[in-house]
């Protein structure tokens, strides 16, 4: 069976991940000053930006059995991207991860660093607390809530994302 043909948009979604990925490898090895890390960031900026504009203002990504979703639609496998993408929804247990228009250098940056921090670091303990400390608005996790249900048991109420919108 053949692969389904991916638009302009979603290959560029794709490549956004790939690059954040990147970004992420060359800070494991630099810090964010380092040239080989502004780069990589500045080339994820902007693909970034690039696809965004392509929206009504923001790109939601979360994963589904295996494959990257962006604002609903598949663009690709997991697989496809490095594994560093892939650990942070994990890591941060999140369903979606979104970005918007109007985000800045220093968001991203702030975004990469949280990615980047060991697990045992006392901040990636509070990614909403490390994000709201740096002044990012225009990124949001989306935290999965995961619990056991009973038949007597009520719905759980919605989950408040670790950034705030505008």
């Amino acid at each position: 069976m053949a692969e389904p043909q991916l638009s302009q948009f979603d290959r560029q979604c794709l490549e956004v991940l790939i690059w954040i990925a990147k970004t992420l490898g060359q800070m494991t090895l630099y810090k964010v000053g380092h040239p080989a890390v502004a780069a990589a960031l500045q080339l994820a900026e902007q693909r970034l930006a690039e696809a965004l504009t392509q929206t009504q203002g923001e790109i939601s990504y979360s994963i589904d059995q295996g494959k990257w979703l962006a604002n609903g639609r598949i663009i690709g496998a997991t697989n496809q991207t490095p594994n560093s993408v892939v650990s942070l929804f994990n890591r941060f247990k999140l369903s979606s991860l979104a970005f918007k228009t109007g985000f800045t250098n220093a968001e991203l940056v702030a975004f990469c660093e949280l990615a980047a921090l060991r697990a045992d670091s006392p901040q990636a303990a509070d990614p909403r607390g490390f994000l709201e400390a740096r002044g990012v608005e225009h990124i949001a996790f989306n935290e999965a809530v995961y619990s056991k249900m009973g038949a007597a048991t009520p719905a759980p109420k919605t989950v408040e994302p670790l950034t705030q919108a505008p």
